[in-house]
């Protein structure tokens, strides 16, 4: 059933929960609704595709949910609005990039001809430049204000990249869609492993508040946030659900495309329904991000956990220590820097309370820098850099 909440009355009814926790609310459920990337207008209206449904919609506070665009879509998917309040729109399947003025009657006209599997859109901070993400071709176009195309990032570890953000040092980040792998674009262009996110499944899309960002776990059911220190936190939701409230009951199913409301406080989540039940799509609120750490997992079971990799630098083996404060299934890894899988140091297993350390070859490696990832209960994951040297 369709549901609907005026964003003023949402507000009103949050006054009554605690203030030390988020909460999540369902502004909008139904057939006619966005389930994939969001963006935001410079008049705080949100847009979202619907990816199977060949259409954009528009969210305000006054008039709900409406069509914003339908006609010559495929398969919309990254959207980004430019400084001017131009809707910007790629058409995954089509191979093309749209555009359309945010006010009212606009008409929709097509900017970008051929984009084999664009995915995802950005605009370059304070620039006209767009930056898009094929997902078929795994890199990174620069679009110019006329419309010509230009290679900008073919990093080898992109591998279904989607979802994109700036930092405020102007640092672009990168989410594989396939394997939740994130990567950190300097504004020189090098590019380098950041983070992963735990567990398995799809990375759907992610954004930045200042330098942290947020990523959603499409078949995890879950959203995650990732602090600048590359540490991840589950923030939100555990097992499939449609429940809102406070961490301890909010559920997702399928969340996907996430947006920050202005002010940086609250996010825009969409629900892609649709991989379980055909023809759904969700508008999630989830409101006082800066509040307590989500109740509905608790702290990470360790004291002040950090990784530490002794040698570093490291040449024939190294060795890796962590404290856990309670018995816990931990997993820890070995990343190039591509974020390619290279040595097992832990396979998933259950470890008792106390000191852990692991001790692992090396000498087989090629020099270089590596990625020490710890993941522990599928909720938390730890990144340390270890480089090795002949």
């Amino acid at each position: 059933m369709k549901r609907f909440y005026l964003l003023f009355f949402v507000v009103a009814l949050l006054g009554d929960v605690p203030s030390q926790a988020q909460s999540v609310t369902t502004l909008y459920e139904g057939a006619s609704c966005m389930n994939d990337a969001l963006a935001m207008d410079s008049a705080g209206n949100l847009y979202g595709s619907r990816y199977n449904g060949g259409a954009v919609y528009k969210y305000n506070v006054t008039d709900g949910v409406s069509l914003f665009a339908g006609q010559n879509i495929g398969a919309p998917n990254g959207l980004a609005v430019s400084d001017d309040d131009v809707l910007y729109i790629a058409d995954n399947t089509a191979h093309r990039i749209y555009r359309k003025g945010t006010q009212p009657g606009a008409d929709m006209e097509l900017f970008v001809d051929s984009l084999m599997g664009v995915s995802g859109l950005i605009f370059q901070p304070g620039t006209d430049t767009l930056i898009a993400s094929s997902y078929t071709q795994s890199r990174l176009y620069k679009i110019t204000p006329e419309g010509d195309v230009l290679a900008f990032n073919n990093y080898p570890a992109f591998s279904g990249p989607a979802g994109m953000g700036f930092d405020t040092q102007g640092n672009l980040f990168v989410a594989n869609f396939n394997n939740r792998a994130i990567f950190k674009v300097d504004p020189a262009g090098n590019t380098e492993f950041f983070s992963q996110l735990p567990g398995s499944g799809n990375l759907g899309f992610m954004c930045m508040i200042g330098d942290t960002v947020y990523a959603t776990a499409v078949q995890g059911f879950k959203i995650y946030k990732i602090t600048p220190d590359r540490n991840v936190e589950l923030f939100l939701g555990s097992s499939r659900g449609d429940e809102d409230g406070d961490p301890s009951t909010a559920r997702f199913t399928g969340p996907n495309g996430i947006f920050p409301a202005p002010g940086g406080d609250s996010l825009y989540v969409s629900e892609f329904i649709g991989y379980f039940v055909n023809g759904t799509g969700r508008l999630r609120l989830i409101t006082n991000l800066s509040g307590q750490v989500s109740t509905a997992t608790k702290a990470p079971p360790a004291e002040d956990i950090q990784i530490r990799l002794n040698p570093n630098p490291a040449r024939d083996w190294a060795q890796l220590s962590f404290k856990l404060s309670e018995s816990s299934r931990v997993k820890a890894t070995l990343l190039d820097q591509y974020g390619k899988e290279v040595h097992v140091i832990l396979p998933d297993t259950t470890l008792a309370a106390g000191t852990q350390e692991q001790r692992f070859t090396v000498a087989n490696l090629r020099a270089g820098l590596y990625f020490c990832t710890l993941e522990i209960e599928g909720r938390f994951g730890y990144v340390e850099r270890i480089m090795i040297v002949d």
